[in-house]
């Protein structure tokens, strides 16, 4: 069936997007379709998928009693309305409807793709692509320690572009790596699903083989010296050997867990003032003499979306806020957090109805995670993605969010 066949393809392929694309519109041009490819494999097999969905109705009311279902179609229903009232430019508002509405199609898509198969091993293949090409992906960025740094050049990397190699605060002694993504913040948030998933399956059975994935991933996790990714990685892996680890495993990290976190506070404490702390923890530079503050942009930037949102409570409509709004002739609005953003775009309605589809997914997750250590580790995942998309535009980095939706709509209704 072509549907499972580009499924399966947009999850092998995602997480090479950054380098494919830029490589092929570089060279080729037509930058808008290399760009939206996956896009348009996406609302190509939505169509197929519809059709399924007519000529089945028994199928059809199964999903559309799904109360999280309702919910999506009301999401973008609120989208596509407040879109006709957007004072944005076209393209800004076409790629905010992209960002905010793919992985929920992708999830419905799962959903259908389950039901339609009815395949346990077509849920494990998949399971093994993201494992398999997410392990690629880490070695990659490992090899990045020992290339040059300016080698995707040769890949149509530019300031134009996406940067060859990134830094913090433009210090060459701390290089980010971000392997074949579009940066080190979606390489570092993307990792949180197969690392924990590999975790799940660790604890389940010792494996060598899972060790030496979870030791790569890691490395290249710490790599990207992303904060937020570190902190949503923190917060996965403790939700699940917390509620989803063997017995012992349990007991034992019920008492460890908030030890190792007082002494990593107490450490970054005692050492605030060392180079170290001070560039991959703190992300200031001391010989910036205290120019940059990454920080307090961050919480500027957030402060100044919760203002707007208590301004304008209906919202202002998708693409003039988050990544979408640098379409507007550089009228970019950024407030580094994915919830107000939406709240930004489609008012406090719309934020209500994603933290809705949200909780709906996780009680289904987490239900079901007592008995399968896969839905464990992808509610846990949600928890350590939703803590990055507090401090990032974490759902907007495709890579993050088609693995996450796309594996959590073939695991979430399936024993």
């Amino acid at each position: 069936m072509i549907i499972k066949w580009v499924f399966l393809g947009i999850l092998a392929l995602i997480p090479f997007h950054g380098i494919l694309s830029t490589w092929a519109f570089t060279n080729l041009g037509h930058e808008l379709v290399f760009k939206s490819w996956k896009e348009i494999l996406l609302l190509v097999v939505i169509v197929i998928a519809a059709y399924v969905l007519i000529k089945n109705p028994k199928m059809s009311r199964k999903l559309l009693g799904r109360v999280i279902n309702k919910l999506i179609i009301a999401y973008v229903m609120l989208h596509l309305v407040w879109a006709l009232f957007a004072q944005v430019a076209p393209e800004a508002m076409w790629q905010a409807l992209a960002i905010n509405l793919r992985f929920l199609a992708f999830f419905v898509l799962a959903q259908i793709l389950v039901e339609v198969t009815a395949d346990k091993k077509f849920r494990q293949l998949a399971l093994r692509v993201v494992l398999i090409v997410a392990t690629v992906v880490a070695i990659l960025s490992l090899l990045q320690l020992i290339l040059p740094r300016e080698l995707l050049e040769w890949f149509g990397y530019s300031k134009e572009t996406i940067p060859a190699y990134f830094t913090i605060d433009r210090n060459l002694d701390f290089v980010r790596y971000a392997s074949t993504t579009r940066g080190p913040n979606p390489l570092g948030a993307y990792l949180i699903v197969p690392i924990t998933i590999a975790l799940a399956y660790l604890l389940k059975r010792f494996d060598w083989k899972r060790v030496t994935q979870i030791a790569v991933m890691t490395g290249a996790m710490y790599l990207t010296y992303s904060r937020s990714a570190w902190l949503g990685l923190v917060g996965s892996l403790a939700t699940f050997t917390l509620f989803f680890s063997p017995s012992k495993i349990k007991r034992f990290s019920r008492v460890a867990l908030p030890i190792m976190i007082v002494i990593l506070v107490l450490a970054v404490g005692m050492f605030k003032s060392s180079d170290y702390v001070q560039n991959a923890v703190i992300h200031q530079d001391p010989g910036e003499g205290g120019l940059v503050d990454s920080t307090g942009e961050h919480w500027t930037a957030t402060k100044a979306g919760l203002e707007d949102i208590a301004k304008n409570p209906l919202g202002s409509g998708p693409g003039t806020v988050g990544p979408a709004s640098f379409k507007n002739d550089g009228q970019a609005k950024i407030s580094e957090n994915y919830f107000v953003q939406i709240g930004q775009e489609v008012g406090v309605l719309g934020l209500a109805l994603f933290l809705a589809i949200n909780v709906l997914l996780a009680k289904e997750l987490f239900i079901g995670g007592r008995k399968s250590g896969i839905k464990g580790a992808l509610f846990a995942s949600l928890i350590g993605l939703s803590i990055v998309s507090l401090f990032l535009h974490g759902w907007a980095d495709e890579e993050v969010a088609y693995t996450f939706w796309g594996l959590a709509g073939l695991y979430a209704y399936r024993v």
